[in-house]
């Protein structure tokens, strides 16, 4: 990371102590695992437009 400093943060329920994480090549998508074997995906303003299409 280049930038230290915390931008934001979120309440995600459901995550394990330790859940996995997978980024998309640009970094504008995060896909994490849940407690209920399913997935929750964070996005950025890029990821948006990319789930849109």
């Amino acid at each position: 990371m280049d930038n230290v400093k915390v931008l934001t943060t979120i309440e995600a329920e459901g995550l394990p102590a330790g859940p996995r994480l997978r980024f998309n090549k640009d970094g504008s998508l995060l896909a994490v695992t849940t407690n209920d074997n399913g997935i929750k995906v964070l996005a950025n303003a890029d990821g948006m437009r990319l789930l849109h299409i």
